[in-house]
């Protein structure tokens, strides 16, 4: 079963389906029907933890070895349950829109990561494929290609960690072969320490806008004499890093974003006391 947002027809799910990448179209495809308003989006994958048929899919009425141990709860809409562990998300069921027929045949953690978040088959050999510039990209490096996001905000930024098995990184968590230009920002830290920073995204004390401006005009000035190297790749690449990083430091919004201190203690606890309930926090500012 399928639950959908009234204002999504058929027609206009399958039109989404069939787009480049689905989730960035969808909206616009609703838009009729909506505010018109830019909005975020986050991603929460969850590489295992608990069952469909433990949370948003429960089978009361299979037998005992395939319906699990947990009992289910009405949820707002008529006739849905979901597990007995989501009682406040089952109060909000008519705010929310559950696909229950995604699915994919790949049984292996590392290439279904790939086909998960990139949309795609992983190209060449399957079986523990690492990451590489070979993968498709993934939806975050696709925002980024396409330059969705606001001046100086990173267009997708990814938390707390790459998704691995030892020192295997799995397929598909970049932009792939469309270069590290679009890659996801990827921040590798637990936001739930007390020591939690990402550093350098505020200009030095006594460091202006306009003072950085000048640095870079200075900078590119001298770069001027050396354009020999102007079509290296490397080059071209630092040159877009060091745009990028300017733009992050004179907005200032980043910074701030990550400051999860900020927070009240009732929000973050409430969140959980971990890393994944403060990157779900994290994620939301």
């Amino acid at each position: 079963m399928t639950l959908l947002h009234q204002s999504i027809d058929r027609r206009v799910l399958l039109q989404a389906g069939a787009s480049g990448f689905f989730g960035l179209n969808l909206a616009s495809l609703c838009g009729a029907n909506s505010s018109g308003s830019k909005k975020s989006v986050i991603v929460v994958n969850q590489t295992g933890a608990p069952s469909h048929i433990d949370t948003l899919d429960p089978k009361p009425e299979a037998p005992v070895e395939i319906r699990g141990s947990f009992g289910t709860v009405q949820s707002r809409i008529p006739g849905v349950l979901f597990g007995e562990h989501l009682p406040m998300l089952a109060s909000r069921a008519d705010k929310l829109a559950v696909v229950r027929s995604f699915s994919h045949k790949d049984n292996n953690h590392t290439a279904a990561t790939h086909h998960l978040i990139t949309g795609s088959i992983q190209p060449g050999v399957r079986f523990d494929k690492p990451l590489s510039r070979d993968d498709w990209p993934c939806f975050g490096a696709g925002a980024s290609y396409f330059g969705l996001g606001a001046q100086g905000v990173p267009a997708s930024v990814t938390l707390p960690t790459f998704l691995g098995d030892g020192p295997l990184v799995w397929p598909g968590q970049h932009a792939g072969f469309l270069g590290p230009k679009y890659d996801p920002w990827q921040i590798s830290m637990d936001p739930n320490r007390r020591d939690f920073r990402v550093n350098n995204l505020r200009l030095p004390d006594g460091l202006t806008v306009d003072a950085l401006a000048d640095r870079l005009a200075l900078l590119h000035a001298v770069d001027a004499g050396q354009r020999i190297f102007e079509r290296l790749p490397e080059t071209i690449r630092l040159d877009d890093q060091q745009r990028n990083a300017a733009k992050v430091l004179a907005a200032g919004g980043v910074a701030r974003a990550f400051e999860i201190n900020s927070e009240p203690e009732r929000t973050r606890d409430r969140y959980g006391r971990h890393m994944f309930g403060q990157s779900l926090l994290l994620a939301r500012r």
